[in-house]
């Protein structure tokens, strides 16, 4: 009986093997008002990127970047996840995707600076951050591979988009 009890517990607690993993639908369904505003200048994710980072392949890379940056600040986590600890480095690290994000789309929007695009792209990430928060509610996120390929996307970043 104590043993029936133990497994009913955990079968209970754990987490679905369907809600550990990112779908490539929802990440179509996040990133769909991106894409009806990007163009032939728009730069894309590259194809053959590993593990998670591959789902993104052929998406905008100012999207995907300010989405990196709303996970920093806790968006797409599970419901029943703790809040990250925003720290010093998650800020730093935040604000790095963030403005990889802007000069980005300024350099594809013909903004005059970099921080031009800080307004536009931090107003996508609300809506991108709410979307994650949807797709992670629905069992269709994960944040765990989402970092990973945030991990990713940032060394991609560091060397030049």
């Amino acid at each position: 009986m104590k043993r029936a009890c133990f497994v009913a517990i955990l079968l209970l607690s754990a987490t679905p093997a369907w809600a550990q993993h990112i779908t490539r639908s929802a990440v179509n369904t996040i990133l769909a008002p991106a894409e009806r505003i990007a163009d032939s200048s728009t730069a894309r994710i590259p194809a053959g990127l590993p593990a998670a980072a591959g789902l993104f392949a052929g998406k905008p890379w100012w999207a995907v970047l300010q989405m990196c940056s709303e996970h920093r600040a806790g968006a797409g986590r599970p419901p029943s996840a703790p809040a990250p600890a925003l720290d010093a480095t998650a800020e730093r690290n935040r604000v790095f995707f963030m403005r990889r994000a802007a000069a980005q789309f300024a350099k594809e929007s013909n903004l005059p600076g970099a921080d031009d695009g800080l307004v536009p792209v931090s107003g996508w990430g609300f809506d991108l951050g709410a979307a994650m928060n949807a797709a992670a509610a629905s069992g269709n996120w994960s944040s765990s591979e989402f970092e990973d390929a945030c991990r990713i996307f940032g060394a991609q970043a560091a060397r030049g988009i």
